[in-house]
């Protein structure tokens, strides 16, 4: 209990990204994520996280494109993203990978490519959707600044 105190008052004063908080405890964090991947599909959470993507807040589209990347994980997940109408287009768009905010860009490039993972039928529909070829312009454009974790997301890692 004292450790979460102490990692939430880091968070928040914004001394520590979500994302060290979750390499510190990898072991109990993957298991809270599974379930919590496994809850947002099973109560048909895509549509709702998708619709957040339109949100004018960064933070709350850096949530959405999160909880989308970590959904996507799963095969049902990425089924249901794949499914949901809208989804690509807005990942693809100013919710996703045209989002002037590094964080969404590169959950936006992990959730895509999740979706491309599981599937051939998802590979062809993020193709022909021109996915691949916004992808790989990103990872030049993330390379060029920098930004690693975008450049590692948009290769599918």
């Amino acid at each position: 209990e004292e450790w979460s105190r102490v990692m939430a008052t880091a968070y928040i004063d914004g001394d520590l990204r979500y994302e060290d908080i979750e390499s510190l405890r990898p072991e109990a964090d993957e298991a809270t994520a599974s379930t919590a991947r496994k809850t947002v599909v099973a109560l048909d959470g895509i549509p709702a996280l998708v619709a957040l993507l339109a949100s004018p807040a960064t933070p709350v589209v850096q949530s959405a494109t999160g909880a989308l990347f970590n959904a996507a994980l799963g095969v049902r997940g990425a089924d249901c993203l794949l499914d949901e109408p809208g989804a690509v287009s807005a990942l693809l768009g100013s919710g996703g990978l045209m989002h002037s905010d590094e964080r969404v860009r590169t959950n936006a490039a992990g959730a895509l490519m999740n979706a491309a993972a599981h599937h051939d039928e998802g590979r062809a529909q993020l193709a022909a959707a021109g996915a691949l070829g916004r992808l790989l312009e990103l990872a030049v454009r993330a390379a060029d600044a920098g930004e690693l974790d975008t450049v590692a997301r948009c290769a599918g890692g």
